[in-house]
């Protein structure tokens, strides 16, 4: 299995499973084998991509809900999906007698830093020894009997084994009613990554942010007021709206002149911030243009009447005229509330991982807007965060990512040309498999995968005929391993030579994709190891276990630095290339020109003319054809075991 190469210093989510949820039977969903922190859900439409964000959302909503303790510290669009009844989550061909559980859980893992930290918690707490567990879990459940909801909550459940005393003899489990489960259960919980689900970022943006908690709050405000922080801690200056915001306004009510300029001057950087934020050149499809834009924080004031909270007004300057978000466009409304409310997100000082889940995203937009948004996505998958995100469009496909792709399915779909027609509730089950696994196993059934093929430009009737294939440097690199496949044991080994060492990055788009296998060949020059490390870095520990060097075969000390030309013996050298090498010295560009010359004429030679004459073959020296046959062994041995 190929895995990211690069240590997370956050704990992270490493699977999901769903039973009974809608149109979801029993579904897992394993990010383990995923190389990058990009996920990315394709199908039909009714495939069940939705249904599988929503099902994650719940399980984002009660970690909400624990974190905060009951605050309304989340709005509808986001971590949360409403459903008017408990009935709309039981699966549709059981809901006139469903008595059973409905769950969404996950597994995390816990890496050697929080092992360690959690074995310093139980010191304190007086634990002479543990067992740490390697992993928890956390979960989502309602429990129906007839269909009717009988009892629903969230667990921490985890195995975890201690001494009291050095004297104890034995590990003794703790169980989930005793007071050090629940202190545990807190520390684990408070490094769990957050969920947060967006269905669309298409709000109407509110005229008034309020800067205060009341009796009138609601869940929007809130969130907003969350936001208005989340803005002050990506300044890094240790702001906060309590004393730098409001105290100032206060003072400022009262006719405190240094208040006064000292919050005119926050709110400015905070416009400021904003500003940077969702109208950056690299990220955001909103751009200047002729007339600069900036983001206008108004002074507070207060509401009034009985409520007497302060707001603040945020509106888009341009020119001399100042317009509020509502009044923009779709495209801009849509991109501007997605920018500032992801940006600022990932800035939140919380120390652990965000999971965004991303339902069709900037699926009304535009083709560019569409594009740049891939740029925005992988922006949020800095400090450990991850993306699950859903699309029918070929433009957010990013062949990079295919890594973490994923198709997701559902059995009552017909796979004809109108699958919809098709559709069967009864017999709706959705699952979720690897795009390449999926490919491999239904290549058929391409209206799933379709936006891939579109983005890569796929022939999709090619997509059963490919083979297997070793990925070498190229052309001399091609026709030296062919030829000796020949004469040593005629072995029967695809070769698809690329451009250079650096000049392999669509081959390797293309056949991970198609679910086919391949492994990777290059010199172990320093060219060819730089290539190496890019490689490994670009696509995210796909080819981790793929890629090899000639130092990975030939193991002894004078094996460094060894180029495909390096195979030959000095006399078989000398023979073909008539100058012989020269010690400590790089082969030069001649030298293999003339060498990949004569070794392709000896494969035209050796192809059938028709003619009975007996074919010159040179007798090589059985250095030469020793080196050759160990690469060749190698390479069929890996490639038939690379998984």
């Amino acid at each position: 299995m190929c895995v990211d190469t690069k240590k997370s210093k956050t704990i992270q989510f490493s699977n999901f499973q769903i039973k009974n949820f809608k149109g979801i039977h029993n579904l897992s969903f394993n990010l383990e084998s995923v190389p990058s922190r990009i996920v990315t859900l394709v199908g039909l439409n009714e495939s069940g991509k939705t249904t599988v964000l929503e099902a994650l959302s719940l399980l984002g909503e009660a970690l909400a809900e624990y974190h905060h303790k009951g605050k309304k510290d989340i709005v509808l669009m986001e971590s949360r999906v409403v459903f008017r009844h408990y009935s709309e989550i039981i699966p549709k061909n059981k809901q006139l007698n469903f008595s059973d559980e409905i769950y969404v859980s996950a597994e995390v893992k816990l890496n050697s830093e929080e092992r360690s930290e959690l074995i310093e918690f139980l010191r304190n707490k007086k634990i002479a020894e543990a067992e740490i567990p390697s992993f928890f879990q956390v979960k989502k459940f309602y429990l129906f009997k007839s269909s009717k909801i009988e009892k629903h909550g969230f667990d921490c459940e985890f195995d975890l084994r201690i001494k009291k005393t050095s004297r104890s003899k034995v590990f003794k489990k703790i169980n989930k009613n005793e007071v050090l489960h629940k202190e545990v259960a807190n520390f684990l919980l408070a490094k769990t990554p957050s969920v947060v689900y967006y269905p669309n970022f298409l709000f109407d943006f509110p005229d008034k942010i309020y800067l205060q908690e009341s009796e009138r709050s609601t869940v929007t405000s809130d969130f907003y007021l969350r936001l208005f922080q989340d803005i002050l801690d990506s300044l890094n200056q240790g702001l906060d709206l309590e004393n730098h915001v409001l105290s100032r306004a206060i003072e400022a009510e009262d006719g405190d002149k240094d208040a006064k300029r000292f919050l005119s001057q926050t709110l400015n950087i905070i416009g400021s911030q904003i500003t940077s934020i969702v109208f950056d050149d690299n990220l955001s499809l909103i751009r200047g243009g002729k007339t600069r834009k900036n983001n206008n924080i108004g002074a507070p004031e207060r509401v009034s009447g009985k409520d007497r909270r302060f707001y603040t007004r945020l509106e888009i300057r341009e020119g001399n005229d100042n317009f509020y978000i509502k009044e923009r466009s779709l495209g801009f409304k849509w991109f501007f509330t997605f920018m500032l409310f992801t940006q600022f997100r990932i800035r939140r000082n919380s120390g652990k991982e965000t999971v965004f889940l991303l339902d069709e995203p900037a699926s009304n937009l535009h083709q560019t807007a569409q594009q740049k948004l891939l740029t925005a996505l992988k922006s949020l998958t800095s400090k450990g965060n991850t993306v699950i995100y859903t699309t029918h469009s070929h433009h957010l496909i990013n062949p990079d990512w295919l890594g973490g792709a994923f198709i997701v399915k559902n059995q009552a779909l017909n796979y004809d040309d109108n699958p919809i027609e098709g559709y069967d509730t009864s017999m709706t089950d959705v699952s979720i498999e690897p795009y390449r696994k999926f490919v491999g196993k239904y290549p058929n059934q391409k209206n799933y995968f379709q936006p891939i093929l579109d983005v890569l430009e796929y022939r999709p009737s090619n997509l059963e005929n490919i083979p297997n294939v070793v990925m070498v440097e190229g052309k001399s690199d091609f026709y030296f391993i062919r030829y000796f496949q020949k004469i040593i044991n005629n072995t029967q080994l695809n070769l698809l030579p690329g451009m250079g060492s650096g000049g392999l990055d669509d081959a390797i788009r293309l056949y991970y994709s198609w679910g086919r296998n391949f492994i990777i060949l290059l010199d172990s020059d320093k060219e060819g190891k730089d290539q190496k490390k890019r490689y490994i870095e670009k696509f995210n520990g796909i080819v981790t276990n793929r890629i090899f060097t000639f130092d990975d075969i030939f193991t002894s000390k004078d094996s460094k630095n060894i180029e495909i030309e390096s195979l030959f013996s000095e006399q078989d050298f000398l023979n073909l290339a008539g100058k012989s090498k020269a010690k400590n010295k790089k082969i030069t560009k001649n030298q293999k020109k003339i060498l990949c010359t004569k070794i392709q004429e000896l494969i035209f030679k050796n192809q059938p003319s028709g003619h009975s004459e007996p074919i010159e073959i040179p007798e090589f020296t059985d250095k030469t054809l020793s080196n050759f046959k160990k690469v060749l062994s190698f390479l069929e041995t890996t490639l038939k075991n690379c998984p």
